[in-house]
C-alpha cells in the first residue's frame, strides 16, 4: 500500500522512490537494492531488500576516509546478486558476511516490522506546548483545534480551554 509523507514518491522503480524519500526526508546518503523472482508457472512470487545507509560522522576520522569507507560499502552492496538476495537458505547474516566480511559484521537480534503508528495524546500535547500560545489560538476553527495524524489519520480534538490547561 503506497503512503506519502512529507515527501514525492518519485522514481521508477520501489527503489528509487526509497533512496529519494531518504534523501530528501532523512538527509542520509542511502543505497538500496530491492529484487523480485518472476512468477513462473504458479510459483509464489517473491521479493529482498537490502539497504546500506551512511550514519551521521562523529567527525573524529578524516572526512576522505569516511567518503571512501561509503564508497566501499556501496560498491560492496552492489555485488549483490539476485539468487543471493532471493535464496531462502542464505540467512542474512550469511549475506552480510559474504559482502563485508573484511570489515567485520555485527549482527542484531532481528524485530517483526510492524504496519503501526506511534502516535499518541501525550505526543500530540506535547507537539502543540512547542507552538507560542498566540500560533495555537491561530490554529482554531470554531473554538476548537483538531489535530490529524497523518499516517492513521487519528483525529485528536481540543478545546480552547483544554489547549489553556495544558
Amino acid at each position: 500500500e503506497r503512503y506519502q509523507g512529507i515527501t514525492d514518491l518519485n522514481g521508477a522503480t520501489m527503489a528509487e522512490c526509497a533512496q529519494n524519500y531518504f534523501r530528501q526526508s532523512e538527509q542520509l546518503e542511502t543505497a538500496i537494492v530491492i529484487v523480485s523472482s518472476p512468477v513462473e508457472d504458479g510459483s509464489t512470487p517473491t521479493a529482498a531488500g537490502l539497504m546500506v545507509q551512511r550514519l551521521p560522522s562523529d567527525s573524529s576520522g578524516d572526512a576522505d576516509d569516511d567518503d571512501d569507507a561509503w564508497r566501499r560499502a556501496v560498491v560492496l552492496m552492489s555485488s549483490i546478486k539476485a539468487e543471493e538476495l532471493l535464496d531462502p537458505g542464505l540467512g542474512p547474516d550469511q549475506l552480510l558476511f559474504r559482502l563485508y566480511h573484511e570489515d567485520g559484521v555485527r549482527m542484531f537480534e532481528p524485530r517483526p516490522i510492524q504496519h503501526a503508528c506511534r502516535c499518541s495524546e501525550a505526543r500530540v500535547r506535547r507537539t502543540l506546548l512547542s507552538f507560542p500560545k498566540a500560533e495555537i489560538a491561530d490554529m482554531a476553527e470554531d473554538g476548537r483545534i483538531t489535530v490529524t495524524c497523518e499516517f492513521c489519520r487519528a483525529d485528536y480534538l481540543y478545546g480552547l480551554d483544554e489547549i489553556d490547561a495544558l
